[in-house]
């Protein structure tokens, strides 16, 4: 059975994997589907869990060194936070996963478009232009 406990930054710090297991899931009692992950080696992190479309979803938010638990009121960069923002999508029936994929793509053209635009007909030009065997880099 999987401990539930209210997390604090001690207690995760201290927390280690039972020897025996490859690893340990540990939930917290304050943010709905929030958990840390302790393998075998070492790593810890934090994790969301839960359920979307009659399966599991199992996201990784980051490291316990990099994310605190908690933090001052209006701070969204705490692991509690990133828990609830994806509690949120999920119980609207969106998979946070496609979404930061969306999200990658978008970035993607947009960074695509702005290269297609700095390149200008003189710099084309200039590129066919370049005598053949310079072009190919053949010597002469």
């Amino acid at each position: 059975m999987v401990e539930r406990v209210r997390f604090t930054a001690g207690m995760v710090s201290r927390f280690r994997c039972d020897a025996r297991k490859q690893q340990d899931i540990v939930r917290d009692t304050g943010a709905s589907g929030l958990g840390w992950r302790a393998t075998r080696s070492g790593v810890k992190a934090y994790i969301f869990e839960a359920r979307l479309n009659g399966k599991t979803l199992r996201i990784t938010i980051g490291d316990v060194r990099d994310w605190p638990i908690d933090g001052p009121a209006g701070n969204n960069k705490t692991a509690r936070a990133e828990a609830r923002r994806l509690k949120t999508l999920t119980d609207s029936g969106i998979d946070p996963r496609e979404q930061a994929a969306e999200r990658r793509d978008k970035a993607e053209t947009k960074r695509a478009e702005a290269t297609r635009r700095e390149v200008t007909v003189a710099d084309a030009w200039d590129e066919r232009s370049t005598p053949r065997s310079r072009w190919l880099d053949i010597p002469t």
